[in-house]
């Protein structure tokens, strides 16, 4: 490199820790940009989700057409990836202040923090990503985070994807978070919980299904109930990570000169009222406003005739956005009541 280029970088880099510090540790950002591409995964494909749930008739070509999300995949896993290895790396360049892990492989970092835990007692309380599983479930992601950054034409579908991270990547994550929350002074990410409570991330992480229950006709009701939930949880946190900061505040990030967009978007919501495909208007489980519109639609069969409809949600304030493809919220836990028409 140009010696006066490589001085002009120099001049300009910006340094985590020597000219600012930093709480949370910068490996959650990585986790930031993880599961804001996660999240995403259900909301670009939301209109046909409902179509991947038949197991018996789809392919790995059909799945792969309609149902995978190259840029969400690539980002999801590419993040989660750069986590675990900021996170390895953090840890070691604590206990050795004077060594520099920059070149060192993600893989190499991994077997070295391994080793260090074993007789570093300030390492200790991450004793449990000594687990047998949690090492295979950590190789897993890092071997798909280095096949999509050095070959790039192979990536998961949907259907992968929600298992590497709800059974592989999350339940790790939360452990991680649980150990570090003491020493992170309360902090902890907006979009792991809604304003109305509910831990999405922690739900995330309950849901259990096998990779094998996919070839199983008689586990595809409870799987299709599973990914059905997963999706609701999804689309929920997207809402909340893009959001919910700016409406605790009750600002608007691009139009900083609007006083009051909350109560802006309650005036939209309400001014819905004149459509004909309106329904109702409920409080926003996600971000607590009430500016979720519901609407109905009728919809007739060209070839017999016959009337039915559609339905479906959308928050004016943090838009939350469901169709009724995916079932009520309700029936998940995440209304207190029934959302769409019944007829």
């Amino acid at each position: 490199m140009d010696k006066q280029l490589k001085e002009f970088y120099k001049d300009n880099e910006a340094r985590i820790e020597e000219d600012f510090s930093r709480n949370p540790p910068i490996y959650y950002d990585s986790l930031s940009t993880a599961l804001y591409h996660y999240f995403k995964t259900f909301k670009e494909k939301k209109d046909t989700y409902h179509l991947s749930l038949d197991f018996e008739n789809n392919t790995r070509k059909s799945l792969s057409f309609h149902h995978s999300d190259v840029e969400n995949a690539t980002g999801c896993l590419n993040a989660f990836g750069r986590y675990f290895e900021l996170f390895f790396k953090k840890m070691l360049q604590d206990c050795f202040p004077d060594r520099i892990f920059l070149f060192v492989k993600p893989k190499d970092a991994y077997k070295m923090f391994r080793k260090e835990i074993r007789r570093n007692a300030s390492l200790g309380k991450y004793k449990f990503l000594l687990d047998d599983k949690i090492c295979k479930d950590i190789q897993i992601l890092i071997d798909w985070r280095n096949n999509l950054a050095h070959y790039g034409i192979i990536y998961p579908n949907n259907h992968a994807l929600d298992f590497i991270v709800s059974q592989q990547v999350l339940p790790i994550v939360q452990q991680i978070y649980a150990t570090d929350k003491i020493s992170l002074n309360g902090f902890e990410p907006h979009y792991f919980k809604t304003k109305s409570g509910i831990s999405i991330i922690k739900r995330i992480s309950e849901i259990e299904f096998n990779f094998n229950d996919f070839n199983r006709k008689k586990k595809h009701d409870g799987l299709i109930w599973k990914l059905a939930l997963l999706c609701h949880l999804k689309e929920m946190g997207r809402a909340c990570h893009e959001n919910c900061t700016q409406i605790e505040q009750n600002l608007s990030w691009y139009e900083p000169y609007y006083d009051d967009p909350v109560g802006r978007n309650e005036r939209i919501a309400e001014g819905e009222k004149k459509r004909d495909d309106f329904y109702s208007i409920r409080k926003c489980p996600c971000c607590g406003v009430k500016s979720l519109v519901v609407y109905r639609k009728e919809i007739k069969n060209v070839f017999n005739f016959d009337i039915t409809f559609i339905s479906w949600f959308k928050c004016y304030t943090c838009t939350y956005e469901v169709k009724n493809n995916m079932g009520d919220p309700f029936d998940f836990g995440l209304f207190k009541s029934p959302v769409f028409p019944k007829d």
